[in-house]
């Protein structure tokens, strides 16, 4: 099973997944992202399968990245470093709760939520 499936509550064939709650996953990713919580908690706390925990690993994984490169260009155009880590782990969590919500309404395809959340 995927992340994206357990999102909506509903795999692609149509049949009724244990469903991973939005706002709950978006607090966590959130505390996980300011350094209260580990990607090991949220898993843990979740009961990820080991498909998923890849899954996940994938979006820890890309969210570091992503958050480490509007650092490095947000502190290039002189703002300092603190302030840089806010604003791209704001920026992160927007896209990442835009992609959450957007599975959840079962607005997008899995494509579109694995390439938002940098699953591969």
């Amino acid at each position: 099973m995927s992340l994206y499936d357990r999102y909506r509550g509903i795999d692609d064939a149509g049949n009724l997944v244990e469903k991973l709650g939005i706002w709950p996953t978006i607090t966590d990713f959130g505390r996980m992202l300011d350094g209260e919580i580990t990607a090991t908690d949220i898993s843990q706390a979740y009961g990820l399968s080991a498909a998923e925990q890849q899954e996940f690993d994938a979006v820890n994984a890309h969210a570091t990245s992503t958050i480490t490169a509007y650092v490095v260009g947000l502190m290039g155009v002189g703002i300092s470093q603190a302030t840089a880590t806010s604003i791209a782990r704001g920026i992160v969590r927007n896209q990442y709760t835009q992609a959450l919500l957007k599975a959840e309404g079962n607005l997008g395809t899995k494509a579109e939520f694995d390439a938002a959340m940098g699953i591969s």
